[in-house]
């Protein structure tokens, strides 16, 4: 199973969208978009799915960290869940992702690596 993102900037430079597609066995099985813009001093997202779900919050940076919190409705159908999880930049070409939210989605927390595709 891969999960891959590709970051791109939007109308300049002042929004910046992160398209994701989680594939198995080559098919794609979900995927999902993220537009993350600055409101005032703070940066904010809203992520949309190929379920129909619908997640807003908040990115703070921390050094190399950069920390999510919000909430996420998974699909229509579904009650909102809490985001907190944390982005931790290893260098230009690797970050890592650990869900600070218990559930069956993360796995009991455990870090995912991600790493540039050139």
């Amino acid at each position: 199973m891969s999960d891959t993102h590709c970051f791109e900037v939007m109308y300049g430079g002042v929004h910046v969208r992160d398209r994701h597609e989680v594939k198995e066995k080559g098919k794609t099985i979900y995927a999902g978009e993220t537009v993350y813009s600055l409101d005032g001093n703070s940066a904010v997202f809203t992520y949309f799915n190929s379920l129909g779900g619908v997640g807003r919050g908040t990115v703070e940076p921390g050094g190399s960290i950069l920390h999510f919190k919000g909430s996420i409705r998974g699909s229509p159908d579904k009650p909102p869940q809490a985001i907190d999880s944390e982005w931790r930049i290893v260098d230009d070409d690797h970050y890592d992702v650990r869900s600070l939210v218990k559930s069956a989605s993360t796995a009991g927390n455990a870090v995912l690596h991600f790493r540039r595709v050139k």
